[in-house]
C-alpha cells in the first residue's frame, strides 16, 4: 500500500519550498516517531511516564527493524 501527501506552499518560492517540504516529508515519513503525551494521562495517578517511553522506543524499534535504546540519562532529565 502507497501512502502519499502534498501541499502547495503558497509563499514560498522554488528556493524556500526544499528546506520546508523536506522536513515536511520527514514528519511524514516518520509520524510513528513522535512521542506522544497526552494532558489526560498525565493527570492519571497511576500514570507511569517511563512505561510509555519504553512502548514508544519498542514500537519505533519495531518499525525501523533495529533496536533504538532508551537511556538512562534521558529518563533522568524528566525528574
Amino acid at each position: 500500500m502507497y501512502c502519499f501527501k502534498h501541499a502547495f506552499y503558497e509563499n514560498d518560492d522554488h528556493s524556500s519550498v526544499r528546506l520546508i517540504g523536506e522536513h515536511d516529508a520527514f514528519r511524514f515519513i516518520f509520524d510513528y516517531y513522535k512521542l506522544k503525551i497526552y494532558n489526560s494521562e498525565l493527570d492519571k495517578p497511576n500514570f507511569k511516564l517511563y512505561s510509555l517511553f519504553v512502548t514508544n522506543y519498542n514500537s519505533v524499534s519495531s518499525q525501523i527493524g533495529n533496536l533504538i535504546k532508551l537511556y538512562e540519562s534521558q529518563v533522568n532529565k524528566l525528574g
